[in-house]
């Protein structure tokens, strides 16, 4: 490095030096990125969204039976590579002693095995269900596009005991409802379970 006379001297140095390596970068990432073809720059790409969270509500009118056949055709969906979900009932556990029939409801993860628009598998979902229930209103058809983190926390909340306690005996109700109509504890295909999230309440 140069000596100088002046502390003056060596700061303007330094800022002309700082400015020449600058320039140098640029040229060198600029002849990269057109001439070569390579990105020199890394960027942390978001984590992306190949999963879809959907709760459905039937309307009373839809029986249990013609839910389950929908669910079905809807989960054949070619561009479907996964998917888990499971039926719960809509009422409080107490109605299922009385022998009322209660409500029912899903929710269901799904992998999707290729990128899939957002517009088009939410389109073809909704056709699935349009003549069953209102697939614009969010109370009957809420869909989500989750990343793997968010799906990963919802397995959480559809295997395992709730944080509140108060809905432990929901899940009991939900449980006997289970049994009072053959249904399996839950339903999956091709779908990895963190066996961390499947807790007692499924033993």
């Amino acid at each position: 490095m140069p000596s100088f006379s002046t502390v003056a001297e060596a700061e303007y140095y330094s800022s002309e030096e700082k400015r020449y390596r600058d320039m140098v970068d640029k040229l060198y990432e600029k002849y990269l990125c057109e001439e070569i073809g390579i990105r020199t720059k890394i960027t942390v790409r978001p984590e992306t969204k190949d999963y879809i969270f959907l709760t459905i509500n039937p309307p009373p009118h839809l029986d249990l039976t013609q839910f389950l056949k929908t669910i079905d055709k809807m989960l054949a969906k070619p561009w479907i590579g996964g998917y888990l979900y499971v039926i719960e009932q809509r009422d409080e556990p107490e109605i299922v002693h009385l022998s009322i029939k209660p409500g029912f409801h899903t929710h269901i993860l799904i992998k999707l095995n290729h990128h899939v628009k957002p517009s088009v598998f939410t389109k073809e979902l909704k056709n699935t269900w349009r003549t069953k229930l209102d697939v614009n209103c969010y109370t009957f058809f809420n869909l989500k596009n989750i990343d793997n983190k968010e799906q990963i926390k919802i397995q959480g909340y559809m295997l395992n005991w709730k944080d509140d306690d108060k809905k432990h005996d929901k899940q009991y109700g939900d449980d006997v409802y289970r049994k009072n109509n053959n249904l399996q504890r839950y339903y999956t295909y091709n779908y990895k379970i963190e066996q961390e999230l499947r807790s007692t309440y499924f033993d």
